[in-house]
């Protein structure tokens, strides 16, 4: 995979009230014109509070949904944060970590690593390692349980809530 690898600078958006809005800098923050500028500038201190807080542990036990709306206000979770959690996490947006969210923030750089095909290409080359190893594959399998005393490793790429009712 690493000949693959295409390493870029995306442009990060937002499609919010019919208007794409790029939202990946300092300027883009303050040009938002969704936000009033107390909201801004409750945003931006937010945002650099994850970007320079070295202490996720703190972040734990707190919702980012209740975070956001502590310290960054609730027009501002409404208006933007809100829109991002529930279209990357659907019904479990209010269920998230603070924790993830400032390591999204934390380790986030301008440069980002694509694969050339998309997430396919991984997908292939996993299986390919799989099935190389005399591993199995199921697919269109419905699975009601995970005994994991029973394998000497196993992946589950589903969300962490459906994972702990499996095993």
């Amino acid at each position: 995979l690493a000949e693959k690898i295409i390493i870029k600078r995306p442009v990060t958006a937002s499609y919010l009230k019919g208007t794409i809005y790029q939202l990946d800098s300092p300027s883009h923050l303050l040009a938002f014109p969704l936000l009033s500028p107390v909201d801004k500038m409750r945003t931006a201190l937010l945002l650099g509070f994850l970007k320079l807080n070295p202490f996720w542990q703190l972040l734990e036990n707190i919702t980012a949904e209740k975070f956001f709306r502590a310290t960054g206000g609730n027009y501002a979770w409404e208006i933007l944060w809100g829109p991002l959690m529930r279209g990357k996490f659907g019904n479990l947006a209010g269920d998230i970590a603070a924790s993830w969210l400032w390591a999204r923030i934390k380790k986030r750089t301008p440069r980002l690593c694509y694969i050339e095909g998309g997430f396919q290409t991984l997908v292939k080359a996993l299986a390919d390692a799989i099935k190389k190893n005399h591993g199995k594959i199921l697919i269109n399998t419905s699975v009601k349980s995970v005994p994991l005393d029973k394998f000497d490793k196993s992946l589950l790429t589903v969300p962490t809530p459906i994972a702990a009712k499996l095993v």
